[in-house]
């Protein structure tokens, strides 16, 4: 971010006008209908259209009507008589800060290059009373002009809302400028427009500057369409159900051609991205060139890089920790006092929830506000940071597919336009047919003779069978080295026929000679495998589920292969994904965990949203493969299971002893 914050000096004469309502109660003492009059008004309205320049520094005219005709609630530290210090709200002109100004600069950046904005931002630093002052302006400001407020919850609007500052704002402005309008025919809690009866002719016409604030609450995508809005406010994101599809509703309706004449603005919250698409707000703010948003350097995550929205984190002007007289924020103060906070409630508080939802309502980077405060029984804060890495510093890895010779080998061919599913969940609005592509991290390791050992490498699957659904749920393998613990390949993906998806799995679990946990609760795969003679590369039913009677065993048929994948099956395949996360990474420093190495963005992502009410195809696949894991621990650390493993094989008596080799071949074998 490269915005330049204003020279101290400048602050009174950019925010003038408040200052002088402030000292006199009135904005100017020149009289009523005289020429000073009108010059001062046509000045203030010039200055809050086109923005102020003073000296040198500028601030945009969102950020001018803002610091100058939005009375809000700020906080007032009294002293009594014995020093000691309370604070106290009240309402006055806002303080000039630093990240106000950024915020505002990010806006009009947005506006000017025809593009959107995204803000995720902590908890109480007044971005509701910033957006209500922005649809102010446009009222006041823009003739005919339309300006949105929408939230999925009406309380976000209303009780303490985004629309009840707006109406204050509004009558304040009524009430002390002569930018004052009349609003005779629509006047209500949810819609105001600026217009008047007028008789001509004897006839009753709608006169005046008819601009209008509109609320909505959008419980309903489609209840976005057609909003041809200079303005449109996403309030509370991080709540909104289906926000993506929301969103791209609206983007049509503030263009013509390919030029923008509306501006959206995304306000996301810290602490309120519990529902089940709220990933949506993350999506937004950190992909933002995917959505026509205006993306800036992420300066403000742990590991840095890459390009956000703007983020407005909890040290950003926190009250006791901010310059009042320059408006800077003092951010190592401020972040020690957070970290101390939050250090406090994860010692003291019974629940760690209370310990997440401190870090995500204050959020010290955006992956703290972004936590998911409830429903998930994964490490979400370390999955965060995992992401984190991940996001600046891809995990090297090919994206492809197989071709077949005419022996029946297999061979993965690399190719640079192959689009893997980097989002967990495509888009309720979409038709759920997404080709995918295999994603390679570790090439399969052979021995001398170019043999890969069977079932050294293991894999779960998520299968789908209808080629059409009114779910999004995709079809999902992963597959895993069993003795390294390292995941190195996935598929995800549903095309459009069921066929070619178990095609494609076949054709993964055939290149790494692989064995095979899949959710048997579907039959198409069983079915396809049996088709073509590979019923082999399909495990048995894990003999562990009979032994903790999660599963009956049965010899034959399709029930003999895969896990039939019941709530308590799940449940386990879970705990032992968690368990794994936290076991110590092999070959690597003592202290780095499976979880550390984690190759593969949208499974971290799956893990971090995981709630039981999501589609989370991945983490099912994953739980698949952590039982089939698990049954071998069990059942194979035995001469018997070396000969399942390729009996006395030099291969695999070196990785079993976890001897460091570096081998190459025609399959560019990597290192351990």
């Amino acid at each position: 971010m490269n915005y330049k914050y204003i020279n101290p000096d400048n602050i009174p004469y950019l925010r003038a006008a408040a200052a002088h309502f402030e000292k006199h109660g009135v904005y100017t003492k020149t009289v009523k209908g005289t020429p000073a009059y009108k010059k001062f008004w046509e000045q203030e309205r010039d200055r809050c259209i086109n923005g102020y320049s003073y000296n040198g520094d500028y601030i945009s005219g969102y950020n001018y009507f803002y610091w100058n005709y939005s009375p809000i609630e700020i906080v007032e530290i009294l002293i009594d008589a014995d020093g000691n210090e309370r604070a106290e709200r009240k309402i006055g002109f806002p303080n000039v800060r630093d990240y106000d100004k950024y915020f505002f600069d990010y806006v009009e950046d947005a506006e000017r290059s025809g593009k959107h904005a995204c803000v995720l931002k902590a908890r109480g630093l007044g971005y509701s009373f910033k957006g209500a002052s922005m649809l102010n302006r446009n009222y006041f400001m823009i003739r005919k002009s339309k300006s949105f407020a929408m939230a999925a919850n009406k309380d976000f609007l209303y009780k303490d809302g985004i629309v009840n500052k707006a109406w204050d704002i509004m009558d304040f402005i009524d009430k002390n400028t002569a930018f004052s309008k009349r609003r005779q025919y629509v006047d209500t809690k949810e819609h105001r427009r600026a217009s008047y009866q007028k008789n001509v002719d004897g006839k009753k016409i709608e006169s005046g500057y008819k601009s209008e604030i509109i609320s909505l609450v959008i419980d309903d995508p489609n209840k976005s369409r057609g909003k041809r809005g200079k303005l449109i406010i996403y309030e509370e994101a991080g709540s909104f159900k289906n926000l993506i599809d929301a969103y791209n509703i609206t983007r049509p309706s503030v263009r013509s051609g390919n030029k923008t004449f509306g501006l959206i603005l995304v306000f996301g919250t810290g602490g309120d991205v519990d529902m089940n698409d709220s990933q949506g707000l993350e999506e937004l703010f950190f992909n933002p060139e995917g959505y026509d948003i205006k993306a800036i350097p992420n300066i403000w995550s742990e590991v840095t890089g890459g390009k956000t929205g703007f983020f407005a984190p909890a040290w950003s002007n926190l009250e006791g920790f901010y310059n009042k007289t320059t408006g800077i924020s003092d951010r190592e103060g401020a972040t020690k006092f957070l970290k101390d906070a939050y250090n406090t409630i994860l010692q003291n508080a019974k629940n760690t929830k209370t310990a997440i939802q401190q870090k995500a309502e204050f959020p010290i980077y955006p992956e703290d506000a972004i936590l998911k405060v409830k429903g998930s029984i994964f490490p979400v804060i370390d999955l965060r940071k995992r992401l984190a890495h991940l996001t600046v510093e891809e995990y090297p890895s090919e994206s492809g597919d197989f071709v077949i010779d005419v022996n029946g080998n297999v061979t993965f061919v690399a190719n640079k336009l192959a689009t893997p599913i980097k989002n967990f969940i495509p888009s309720k609005s979409s038709n759920n047919t997404e080709e995918g592509a295999v994603i390679i991290y570790e090439h399969p390791i052979a021995n001398e003779d170019n043999i890969i050992p069977h079932g050294l490498y293991l894999a779960g699957t998520d299968p789908y069978d209808d080629d059409e659904s009114g779910t999004p749920s995709m079809g999902s393998t992963i597959v895993m080295n069993s003795l390294t613990k390292r995941i190195v390949a996935e598929y995800t993906g549903r095309p459009k026929s069921a066929k070619e998806y178990y095609r494609r799995t076949h054709m993964l679990l055939k290149y790494y000679n692989a064995v095979d946990n899949y959710e048997q609760n579907k039959k198409g795969m069983y079915a396809y495998f049996e088709n073509v003679n590979a019923l082999h590369y399909l495990a048995d039913t894990p003999k562990i589920l009979k032994d903790t009677q999660l599963q009956k065993f049965e010899s034959r048929g399709n029930r003999s292969k895969g896990t039939m994948a019941t709530e308590a099956v799940n449940k386990w395949g879970r705990e032992l994904s968690k368990t794994y996360f936290e076991e110590q990474a092999y070959g690597k420093p003592e202290g780095v965990r499976n979880l550390d190495i984690l190759p593969s963005i949208p499974l971290v992502k799956e893990f971090i949203y995981w709630d039981g009410d999501i589609n989370t195809d991945r983490v099912s696949a994953f739980g698949m493969l952590m039982i089939l894991l698990e049954d071998r621990a069990k059942y194979t650390v035995t001469d018997s299971v070396r000969e399942d493993y390729g009996g006395n094989d030099p291969l695999f008596d070196r990785l079993y002893n976890r001897d460091p080799m570096i081998r190459t071949n025609k399959w560019d074998i990597r290192s351990l």
